[in-house]
């Protein structure tokens, strides 16, 4: 009889702490929201809105959205890292290009507030 309830027992810690490793797992896979746009910008010339408008779908085409905000479901670094990794290579694409005004373009996580990627063109 001892030896059947010390089994329950035991039976109910390893239940508790199955439940809580998996409860641990699904707050590792969340959805997280980014904003992208322009913080600061400043231009004189009649292209103005053109230069805008190739570095907002450049960065759209990399990241793979239409809009802002967007979303991505994974864990907060597989997401960043995403997020980042596509930043990048739009920065590289819109820094051989020549540029009359000045622009600074943000992506943030805006779940943790943290600016992910800053790109400033000149």
């Amino acid at each position: 009889m001892v030896h059947k309830k010390l089994l329950l027992v035991l039976l109910l810690v390893c239940s508790l702490f199955l439940m809580i490793s998996c409860e641990k797992d699904k707050d590792d896979n969340k959805t997280y929201h980014y904003s992208a746009g322009f913080s600061s910008m400043s231009s004189s010339s009649e292209n103005f809105l053109e230069e805008m408008s190739t570095i907002e779908q450049t960065f759209y085409s990399n990241l793979g959205i239409t809009q802002t905000p967007f979303t991505l479901t994974g864990s907060q670094n597989e997401c960043d890292a995403q997020v980042k990794s596509a930043c990048e290579v739009a920065a590289t694409t819109l820094q051989e290009l020549t540029w009359d005004g000045t622009y600074q373009y943000d992506v943030t996580n805006v779940d943790t507030g943290e600016t992910i990627f800053t790109l400033k063109l000149e």
